[in-house]
């Protein structure tokens, strides 16, 4: 019944990013959060702390359950199982924290990456727990090394550049200018190129449908999020905008 479960919800996860990226794809306006939010149009907000611990949570509390609880029937699961709250412990209790931005949430938008959040946690922690094998010939270690290098690289990429995003609005007290040095000479979104590229390692790493259909929407949710941010780069500051930087993908995108 479990099984079941976690198939289901995979392939409902794979059908939300479908569903997202086709809408985000082709609507001329962005989700109304972050730098694209009205707090006139709507008057239930939270403020970014909050809403980031929230979406976050569960990501986090539910496999970290399943982790101290010590039901895991592999060391490999509980491996990949570390991965997952490693990533969302920095989600949901360091980066709220140190983001500055007075950017509200949207509350209806909170509470479907809530669910989602949910949905996420579920299916991730119970596959590692309880049917996540060994290594054997469905999981060579060149497969596995390179899946858990790729997510390291992803991550310290995606820190690296939200630091240095919050980092240049404090010294332009809180406004927005053009990034510079890092990734950023070659794309404008190197935060969500390093995110897609540690759950594309995470992925990798497991050869599980719930962790495919995870880096699949990832993916599906962040490609057009990442061209809205490229365009909104260049309608505001025009041609003092590189021309030569992608949006995602280096010299690709």
């Amino acid at each position: 019944m479990l099984y079941a479960i976690i198939i289901i919800g995979s392939w409902l996860m794979t059908t939300c990013g479908i569903f997202v990226f086709l809408t985000l794809s082709n609507t001329e306006k962005p989700l109304g959060y972050g730098r694209y939010s009205d707090s006139l149009a709507t008057t239930r907000t939270l403020p970014p702390t909050i809403s980031w611990m929230i979406q976050g949570f569960p990501s986090f509390i539910i496999p970290f359950y399943l982790y101290w609880t010590n039901q895991h029937l592999t060391e490999y699961g509980s491996f990949l199982t570390c991965l997952m709250t490693f990533h969302y412990a920095y989600r949901s209790f360091v980066y709220p924290f140190i983001i500055n931005s007075d950017n509200q949430s949207p509350v209806k938008i909170v509470i479907m990456a809530f669910g989602f959040s949910v949905l996420n946690g579920f299916i991730q922690g119970t596959w590692n727990a309880f049917y996540q094998p060994e290594f054997d010939t469905l999981h060579p270690k060149f497969f596995v090394f390179l899946g858990a290098w790729l997510f390291v690289i992803g991550f310290i990429t995606h820190c690296v550049s939200d630091l240095h995003l919050i980092t240049l609005r404090n010294d332009y007290l809180n406004s927005y200018s053009i990034p510079r040095g890092h990734y950023f000479e070659y794309i404008s979104c190197p935060n969500y190129f390093g995110e897609c590229l540690q759950w594309i390692g995470y992925a990798l790493a497991a050869r599980s449908f719930p962790a495919i259909a995870f880096a699949f929407f990832i993916v599906c949710n962040l490609a057009p999020r990442a061209m809205s941010h490229h365009k909104w780069y260049q309608k505001m500051f025009g041609e003092q905008y590189p021309r030569d930087r992608h949006a995602l993908v280096p010299g690709v995108w």
